[in-house]
Formats: C-alpha cells, sequence, structure tokens
C-alpha cells in the first residue's frame, strides 16, 4: 500500500460517520498532503502550523488529538513539538496505528460510539 497512513485515516473517518455520538465534535487537520510550495505558503500565511496533528477531538468540553501513523512510521520533530505543547495546553495526543487503537482511545475516554466494529485480527 503506497499511503497507508492516508488509508488509516480514511478508514476512522468513515468509522467516525457511523459511529460517533452527536456530541462529539472532529475533524481532520490540514488533509491534504504533498501540498505544493505555493500551496504550502498560504497554509502557512494563515495560521497552519508545522506538525500539526491528524485529527482533532472535542468531547464534553475536552480536546485530544489523534495522530494516524503506518505500523513503522515515526513522530517528525514538529510533530513531537506539537505533542508536547498540546498536552501543556491540556489535549492529550494519542499515537494510533490501527482503527482497533482507535477504539481503544474512545473506550478509554468513555465516549459512548453508536456502534462497533470487527477487528481485523
Amino acid at each position: 500500500m503506497k499511503r497507508p497512513e492516508q488509508a488509516l485515516q480514511r478508514s476512522i473517518v468513515q468509522y467516525l460517520n457511523l459511529c460517533a455520538p452527536d456530541d462529539l465534535f472532529w475533524t481532520a487537520i490540514n488533509p491534504v498532503p504533498g501540498k505544493t510550495p505555493a500551496v504550502a505558503a498560504i497554509s502557512k500565511a494563515m495560521g497552519m502550523r508545522p506538525g500539526v496533528l491528524d485529527l482533532l477531538f472535542i468531547w464534553q468540553m475536552f480536546p485530544f488529538f489523534i495522530e494516524c501513523k503506518a505500523d513503522k512510521g515515526t513522530l517528525s520533530k514538529n510533530q513531537k513539538e506539537t505533542i508536547e505543547l498540546a498536552a501543556r495546553a491540556g489535549a492529550p495526543t494519542y499515537l494510533c496505528r490501527s482503527l482497533d487503537d482507535v477504539v481503544r482511545v474512545f473506550a478509554a475516554r468513555n465516549i459512548p460510539m453508536r456502534g462497533s466494529i470487527r477487528s481485523a485480527a
């Protein structure tokens, strides 16, 4: 698979569209990969920061992030710095390498999903 992190994020979005409770706010952040230098410059001028994480959630007034990574994917220096800053601001980040990881995050945060998935494993 050429873009495993994109595939993972798409599967998470499908799951959220089917199962997320109505009062869970979520959005992808900067979902356009491989930007041209011009588009990257526009994003930066509009406030996009390097190392931005993949998904933002707000549940009962508490924000958190999910960063999608392939099995062997690693966090960039900017992502590590963003995770530290988000944590200091009160928003934890979860590194997820599978949809099962995401399901576990919601369970740990006691977010009542409207359905479940069958594990591929």
